[in-house]
């Protein structure tokens, strides 16, 4: 019997690692409105569910009129997919173009905890480029 239950709690827990992105909703996203601007202006809708998000961006910084670009700004239900979009997208800029915005958009993503798993192999892909070309630059001085 306890064999059985160990089983099955083990296989839960299998179960539960295994979250599809597809799944998960950034729940209530909040960013200053050049933030959004920014996000934006690196993405284009391409299928229905991204569009609708556009649209609550839409709504959010035109109808609520933020009164500047550091008024913080809350959008719900943001998929998982393109909240890891965001993601990758702060971190894949320049930190030139990025070095007069805060790390809200990392970092508020980063905070929901569904989202964790995910960012996680983003940053490993980070960590894992920069050990690839030190070693490669390493290399060029060892030839």
């Amino acid at each position: 019997m306890k064999k059985i239950l160990l089983l099955i709690i083990l296989s839960i827990s299998l179960k539960s690692f295994s979250q599809n992105i597809d799944t998960v909703y950034v729940r209530n996203l909040s960013l200053r409105a050049e933030d959004w601007y920014w996000l934006k202006a690196s993405w284009t809708p391409r299928d229905s569910t991204e569009k609708k998000v556009w649209k609550k961006m839409r709504v959010k910084l035109i109808l609520d009129a933020p009164a500047s670009n550091i008024t913080m700004v809350t959008i719900d239900s943001i998929p998982g997919r393109l909240a890891l979009f965001f993601y990758s997208t702060f971190l894949n800029a320049s930190k030139g173009e990025t070095s007069n915005m805060t790390n809200n958009i990392s970092q508020n993503i980063k905070a929901y905890t569904p989202m964790l798993t995910f960012t996680t192999i983003v940053d490993l892909a980070f960590t894992n480029r920069f050990t690839n070309n030190r070693q490669n630059g390493k290399d060029d001085f060892n030839n």
